[in-house]
C-alpha cells in the first residue's frame, strides 16, 4: 500500500484542526477531575455513615423450634430398621465386541452399548484428537 507523504500530511493536519486548543484542553480536565473527587469523597462519606448506623438486633434462629428440626435423626433410626439385606450385588454381564476404528483401524473389544454400528466406531484416541 503505497500512500503519498502529502496526502499523509494533509491527514495529520486536518486532524490536528479538529482537537481542541491547550487552553480548552486544560479547562476541560481541570473541571473532569474536580468533578470526578467531589463525587469519590461523596461516596466515601456516605459509606461511612452507612457503616455507623447499622446496629445489629439478636438473631432468634426459629428453625430449632420447627418440628423439622429433629426430623432427618429419626430417619436413620427407619433407615437401620428397613435395611435387613445388603444391597445386591450387579449381575448384569455383557459379552464384548471386537470392533475396528474407522480412523486408525485399530482393533478394541468394548461393551456393545458404546457402539451405534460396527462400521461407525471411533477410538478413544481418535474421538478426542482434534481434524
Amino acid at each position: 500500500m503505497n500512500v503519498e507523504p502529502e496526502k499523509i500530511h494533509a491527514l495529520i493536519s486536518i486532524l490536528q484542526s479538529m482537537l481542541p486548543s491547550d487552553q480548552e484542553e486544560t479547562q476541560e480536565e481541570s473541571f473532569v477531575s474536580t468533578k470526578t473527587t467531589k463525587n469519590k469523597t461523596a461516596a466515601l462519606k456516605t459509606k461511612a455513615t452507612k457503616k455507623t448506623k447499622k446496629t445489629r438486633k439478636s438473631f432468634v434462629n426459629k428453625f430449632d423450634q420447627m418440628p423439622e428440626h429433629r426430623m432427618h435423626k429419626e430417619d436413620t433410626l427407619i433407615d437401620k430398621q428397613l435395611n435387613v439385606l445388603p444391597p445386591t450385588p450387579r449381575d448384569r454381564h455383557f459379552q464384548p465386541v471386537t470392533v475396528q476404528c474407522r480412523i486408525c483401524g485399530k482393533q478394541e473389544t468394548v461393551s456393545p452399548s458404546l457402539i451405534d454400528s460396527q462400521n461407525r466406531y471411533k477410538c478413544n484416541n481418535c474421538c478426542t484428537s482434534s481434524g
